[in-house]
C-alpha cells in the first residue's frame, strides 16, 4: 500500500491521513503499529530494499551459471516497481535516510553484476563501466515518463549489454563463440 501510493502520488502524499485512509484505520490504529509516520516510512523502505533489492540479489546469486544470472538479473530488473523506484529516488535527493536506502539498493544491484562479470573473466575497470551503464540504463528508464515507458526497449537494451558481455567474455576466454550463440 505505501509503495502503491509512492508510485501514484510520490513521497509527498505518504501523509498520516492518506496512509490511515488507505489502511482503512484511524489514526489511533496507526499509533498502535508505529510510533510515528517516520517510523512508518523507515519500515516501508526497508520492506522496499529487502522485497526488491536484497531478494533479486539472493536469486541471481543462487545461480551458479554466470550467464543464467545474467539473465535473472535482466528478467528481475524489468519487474522491478519502476514508478515507485523513481519517487524513492526523487525523495532521496531530500531525506538522507531514503538516500541511504537508495545507494545501498544501487551498490546490491551493481555489486551482483560485478561479483558475475568477474567470473567471465572480465577486467575490474570493464566490470564497472558495464555495472554502471546498467544502473544508468535502469535509472533512465525509471525517470522516463510512465505514459511513454516501454519495456520492450527497456529490455532490448539490457539484451544488447547481456550481448556485448558475451563477446567479450568469449574474447577473454579465448573462446569464438560467444553463449547466446550457443543456445
Amino acid at each position: 500500500m505505501g509503495l502503491r501510493i509512492l508510485a501514484e502520488q510520490g513521497f509527498t502524499g505518504l501523509k498520516l491521513t492518506t496512509v490511515c485512509a488507505e489502511l482503512d484505520v484511524t489514526t489511533g490504529g496507526f499509533y498502535y503499529y508505529f510510533k510515528n509516520l517516520r517510523h512508518f516510512i523507515d519500515e516501508l523502505i526497508n520492506y522496499w530494499l529487502e522485497s526488491w533489492t536484497e531478494d533479486m540479489v539472493r536469486t541471481a546469486e543462487a545461480e551458479s551459471d554466470p550467464f543464467a544470472r545474467l539473465r535473472i538479473l535482466i528478467d528481475e530488473g524489468t519487474r522491478l516497481p519502476h514508478q515507485t523506484e523513481a519517487a524513492i529516488r526523487h525523495w532521496a535527493a531530500s531525506d538522507p535516510a531514503v538516500a541511504t536506502a537508495m545507494h545501498r539498493a544501487d551498490s546490491a544491484r551493481t555489486q551482483v553484476l560485478r561479483d558475475t562479470l568477474a567470473t567471465l573473466g572480465l577486467d575490474e575497470a570493464e566490470r564497472d563501466q558495464i555495472a554502471e551503464s546498467a544502473l544508468y540504463l535502469l535509472i533512465g528508464y525509471e525517470f522516463r515518463d510512465p505514459q511513454r515507458q516501454n519495456p520492450e526497449t527497456f529490455r532490448w537494451g539490457l539484451h544488447l549489454l547481456l550481448e556485448y558481455i558475451e563477446r567479450r567474455a568469449a574474447a577473454t576466454s579465448g573462446d569464438a563463440e560467444p553463449e547466446a550463440s550457443r543456445m
